[in-house]
């Protein structure tokens, strides 16, 4: 017997960062086109916890547009910061990854200039 209904579950991803994919995807079915560029950038104009649950439900669900324009984002949040001033606005401790990874300093020069 088959189900009337199909449920699907996305523990990881809330009831709120859905109805935004959801969102997106309904302006996006059509393709690109201005309009949508337009729509793109208000769209990740929101508040950094909204934005990185934007990046991990295109993760989880493969929406690789969504997910480029999230990521897009992220780095216009690192554009011309310090190495300091990206661990404080991403909330990294200071010596977090020189810790656990040895080489990363040899590996990523650039992270700690």
């Amino acid at each position: 017997m088959i189900a009337d209904e199909i449920v699907l579950s996305f523990p990881n991803i809330t009831r709120v960062t859905m109805s935004k994919v959801l969102e997106y995807c309904n302006i996006h079915g059509a393709g690109a086109d201005d309009e949508t560029r337009a729509f793109d950038e208000q769209f990740v104009d929101v508040d950094q916890k909204t934005l990185f649950d934007l990046v991990l439900a295109a993760h989880d669900l493969k929406i690789k547009m969504l997910y480029d324009i999230v990521g897009e984002r992220t780095g216009d949040m690192m554009k011309g910061k310090t190495p300091e001033e990206i661990r404080i606005i991403f909330n990294i401790g200071e010596n977090s990854c020189v810790d656990d990874h040895p080489l990363q300093k040899e590996l990523n020069p650039w992270a700690f200039e």
